[in-house]
């Protein structure tokens, strides 16, 4: 070998080691970085020297897959379980639930028949009356708000899907781009990685490669979400609340993804979970309570009692705003937030407590509706009635999600024990998603990211040879000042 081929070895040699110190030195720096990935490049022996060959990441595609799956399902089961956690909370309330209410006003009613002729105990059930009925108010406002809270949460989701679409769509043309003219693009492929894992949040997504480098990403349920550029997510918020209220529908690419009648329907992710919210838990409970309030309204209502049947049943104590008769089928969804006592029974309206003993509530003075004909103050035929109404067995549609039969009581005790059931069972799939996404999160980051250790020690090796590499170079040297040397004498 000449000399200068020897001075080009060695140049080329300490070039190709100090890019390699480079890149172990930006490995360490990112050492701590999410979504990072080890980089490396090899030297190629050639005649002239060394030539380094492109920079490449560490990449397990197995593991990265599988830690996408798992985030979009923790983040599905997370969204279902802060629903129900929502709705056991409400359902659960001590003292204000609507089982609590209904126990407490059957008490006030067993206290006012042994009590008939007392005033105190009159007002004190019908106010316990009216205290169930602001129960299930309540409950059907607070799952009513998780509809609504769910319909915005959806669009916000929407609208975050759409933006990191867009993102990676500017990262996916980098990527291409630079793998044409053989740049570094190893921390483009990073961060498109990383805005793939903040969409998997949102959304279940699996993705297909390209000879050049470019990703087409899809749904779960195989919807297009990009493939050369980012398709249209769609969605208009929603007003309405009540449990058989139709919601708008997210729609990708033109096809619905969300709601009963989606083909394509999204399984997984954040969005998914507020859908399975909206759509499934919160109008499940409505139903539910709107079912007690019905049998409420039946379970109390006025029939005729002057034997000719002449006029029709009419709301009692328990009634509703611009009621004119019982609540049909179509009036059913809904009843629980409007349900109230009728104003006539109401002491704090100017009503008369002891209508519920007599009767007459629905039409004050109508002889069709009173039970107590003789106005006796020690009558209880009406209460015990009432009691075995409240305590007897009424039909219910099962389509609430429970039983078609049974008391009131046993019915509201379903729905409670409906909704801890679902609660539990929602927390406990949200906290196993998640210990499995934290696992699978771990593995991809052990396979693809820097080990410390590892990158100190290559390190060291790499001045070990760049400094023995400066040896060779310092005799190469020295020969040419002989040579030199020679030629001058």
């Amino acid at each position: 070998m000449s000399l200068l081929s020897a001075f080009n070895a060695i140049d080329s040699s300490l070039a190709a080691t100090s890019s390699r110190m480079a890149l172990v030195a930006r490995n360490i720096a990112n050492v701590n970085t999410p979504g990072y990935t080890r980089k490396t490049t090899t030297g190629l022996a050639q005649a002239d020297g060394v030539q380094l060959s492109a920079v490449t990441r560490a990449a397990n595609e197995a593991l990265r897959e599988q830690a996408t799956r798992s985030i979009s399902a923790a983040a599905n089961a997370s969204a279902v379980s802060d629903a129900f956690a929502t709705l056991a909370a409400t359902a659960s309330a001590p003292g204000q639930s609507v089982t609590d209410r209904l126990s407490a006003f059957h008490n006030a009613l067993e206290t006012y028949m042994g009590t008939p002729a007392n005033a105190a105990t009159a007002q004190a059930a019908v106010a316990s009356a009216k205290s169930l009925a602001g129960a299930l108010n309540s409950a059907s406002a607070a799952a009513g708000s998780l509809r609504s809270q769910s319909d915005a949460a959806m669009s916000a989701s929407v609208d975050k899907i759409n933006a990191l679409l867009k993102k990676f769509g500017e990262l996916n043309r980098a990527v291409v781009a630079g793998r044409q003219t053989n740049l570094d693009v190893t921390d483009a492929m990073d961060s498109r990685d990383g805005v793939l894992a903040d969409l998997a949040k949102e959304v279940g997504v699996s993705t297909t490669e390209a000879p050049n480098g470019s990703l087409s990403l899809y749904t779960d349920s195989g919807v297009t979400l990009f493939q050369d550029s980012p398709r249209t997510v769609s969605f208009a918020a929603s007003n309405a609340t009540g449990s058989n209220a139709a919601m708008n529908a997210v729609v990708i690419d033109g096809v619905p993804v969300t709601g009963a009648s989606a083909p394509m329907a999204l399984r997984s992710g954040t969005l998914a979970g507020l859908a399975k919210a909206r759509d499934v838990a919160a109008p499940a409970y409505l139903a539910q309570l709107d079912q007690i309030a019905n049998a409420l309204v039946s379970a109390f209502r006025e029939e005729d009692q002057s034997g000719s049947s002449a006029a029709s049943p009419q709301p009692g104590l328990f009634t509703f705003p611009g009621a004119a008769g019982m609540p049909t089928n179509a009036d059913v969804p809904g009843l629980a937030g409007k349900l109230t006592i009728s104003a006539n029974v109401d002491p704090e309206l100017g009503g008369n407590a002891n209508l519920l003993r007599d009767g007459g509530i629905s039409a004050p003075g109508n002889p069709a509706y009173t039970y107590n004909s003789t106005g006796a103050a020690a009558f209880t035929d009406r209460i015990q009635s009432l009691i075995a109404g409240l305590n007897g067995s009424q039909a219910f549609d099962p389509a609430a999600g429970l039983g078609g039969g049974g008391s009131i009581a046993s019915y509201a005790e379903g729905s409670l024990s409906w909704v801890q059931a679902g609660h539990q069972q929602a927390s406990a799939q949200a906290d196993f998603h998640k210990s499995v996404a934290d696992q699978a999160s771990a593995a991809l980051a052990n396979a693809t990211g820097v080990n410390l250790d590892m990158e100190l020690s290559n390190m060291l090796s790499l001045e070990n040879s760049y400094g023995a590499t400066a040896k060779l170079l310092t005799t190469a040297q020295s020969m040419f000042a002989t040579l030199m040397s020679s030629v001058g004498r």
